[in-house]
């Protein structure tokens, strides 16, 4: 059944309400879905459209968008549905929910005790809208993702819904591509640590060679000190390298632990570690893979250099380490109580030149200067490393 009626804006112009009865085939009986289009210009006939047509096009709309058009009546609760609704489910319309519990029964367990919190409170007037996402049961037996949206059209005296309507959406493309996603980005996470696991491998090898033929060279002091301090620095690289992509590749890690465990490895190799006292000064802040990895390099060159050159003849000695932010820069700081710079100058070796080279890639600038001992420190952009 068709029909329209007249309805008066606050402006003062006249609009038509139309409304269409479909017949649905329901459980073996006919059953009416009333759909309106309520007085708006979108919904309604243009000048030289008639009711019909206007109609015609809600309905390929709705046939369009392959949404399924539900109705519930909580006084006999019964729940009417256009072809649509079971059609995006794979049922003929026999197999029809009729009620609220049969509609409960088709959803996944994890979203049922929330679903029914919220249709309930709709019904007794705790809300007069909901927008939800369950998952319904497809006749495969596979599940489908729904967003539901509903409202309540009208009360009795106790504020109880007599009819709530509302719209079913799959979701399903959408579920389903997210689900493609996460599984394409784990697949990728893994490719990447065996990359870098491989990366390290071929380090570990490469340190190995500087190593056998550093030990080769006895008659060649210079040359055996030179690839035995290479060979140190791909050891240290190599190390880095592992903290930084291995366990938690392209994360942001923090500051204080990164740089503990730099400091542990280097004490841990040193023959004189135990005449030096340690003062450290670190902070948890998230630094990027990118910037950690050149300070990582930098701090290892220069508290290695401290050890062994600041304290000859095993003499004792402390060394304070600090790495913090103040003021949107971050400050690091390698101070130690040692012999000094001669002249208060250092001479630049490759360890220092490539120091410096690394702050400067970072956006700093490494600096010195005696104080009963020596300090290094440079400083570098906050924002620019996290």
């Amino acid at each position: 059944m068709d029909g329209q009626k007249m309805v008066q804006n606050e402006s003062g112009s006249q609009k038509f309400d139309y409304y269409e009865g479909l017949a649905l085939p329901f459980c073996g009986r006919e059953a009416l879905l009333t759909r309106f289009s309520a007085g708006s210009d979108l919904y309604g006939p243009s000048e030289d459209e008639t009711a019909g047509a206007a109609l015609e096009r809600i309905k390929l709309a709705f046939s369009a968008f392959k949404d399924g058009v539900w109705d519930w009546n909580p006084a006999s609760d019964e729940v009417l549905c256009s072809p649509e609704y079971f059609g995006m489910l794979g049922y003929p319309a026999a197999e029809a929910v009729i009620n609220f519990e049969g509609w409960l029964e088709l959803m996944h367990p994890e979203d049922r005790q929330r679903s029914r919190a919220v249709a309930l409170a709709c019904r007794s007037g705790g809300i007069d809208d909901f927008s939800l996402e369950f998952r319904l049961r497809n006749k495969d037996g596979s599940w489908r993702w729904i967003l539901s949206r509903g409202s309540c059209l009208s009360r009795d005296e106790q504020g109880c819904a007599r009819r709530i309507v509302g719209i079913h959406t799959s979701l399903h493309a959408h579920a389903w591509g997210n689900e493609e996603l996460q599984k394409a980005l784990g697949e990728k996470e893994l490719l990447l640590k065996e990359v870098h696991h491989r990366i390290k491998n071929n380090m570990a090898m490469v340190q190995s060679m500087l190593s056998l033929q550093a030990d080769m060279l006895e008659d060649s002091p210079l040359a055996k000190d030179a690839l035995k301090a290479a060979s140190g620095r791909v050891h240290s690289m190599m190390t880095l390298y592992a903290r930084i992509y291995e366990d938690d590749v392209g994360r942001d890690l923090p500051l204080d632990a990164f740089i503990n465990d730099i400091v542990d490895d280097i004490l841990a190799n040193a023959a004189n570690a135990s005449r030096i006292q340690l003062r450290k000064r670190f902070e948890a802040l998230p630094i990027s893979p990118k910037c950690l990895s050149g300070i990582g390099i930098v701090l290892n060159e220069l508290i290695t250099n401290a050890i062994k050159h600041a304290f000859p003849d095993g003499r004792p000695g402390s060394l304070e380490l600090e790495a913090y932010a103040e003021n949107g820069r971050l400050l690091f700081s390698v101070r130690d109580d040692g012999a000094g710079l001669p002249g208060g100058r250092y001479t630049k070796g490759f360890g220092l030149l490539m120091a410096e080279s690394l702050v400067e890639q970072l956006g700093g600038q490494l600096r010195h200067e005696s104080c009963g001992g020596t300090r290094f420190y440079f400083e570098l952009a906050q924002n620019s490393c996290s």
